[in-house]
């Protein structure tokens, strides 16, 4: 466990669901999220990166959302000042497995693909999720 404050952020999101006029559920949705994260510790050194966050699913079958995400990031301060990254991860969603009651649990991964030049955290990573849902 750190003793360190845990990082803030603020972040505003927007989702939309795309549905034919017969279906009840949509069988694709974007979710568009941008935000800035406030890092504990010396903000000169780690500064407050601007986030944005854009998703594309398609509902498949019962419980199959495939999906393509892309992640930019800017730093307009700290050691990374002037830096960017972005990154496309194809990936898949499982879910939602109804467990118990209104309980379920939903798992996704995907792999993220550096695309920008500038590469200031890492190149490429895979990507897990596991979520109850209630």
């Amino acid at each position: 466990m750190s003793r360190r404050p845990p990082a803030r952020a603020n972040r505003q999101a927007i989702p939309r669901g795309y549905a034919r006029s017969e279906d009840k559920r949509p069988p694709a949705s974007s979710q568009r999220v941008a935000g800035r994260h406030y890092l504990p510790g010396d903000i000169h050194t780690l500064g407050t990166p601007l986030l944005t966050n854009l998703t594309f699913q398609y509902h498949l079958l019962q419980l199959l959302w495939p999906e393509v995400e892309v992640n930019y990031t800017y730093w307009p301060n700290g050691a990374n000042r002037g830096k960017n990254q972005v990154f496309i991860t194809p990936g898949a969603v499982l879910g939602r497995i109804r467990l118990y009651g209104r309980l379920t649990l939903t798992v996704g991964t995907g792999y993220q693909f550096a695309v920008s030049d500038a590469h200031p955290q890492y190149e490429n990573n895979w990507i897990l999720s596991v979520r109850t849902n209630f």
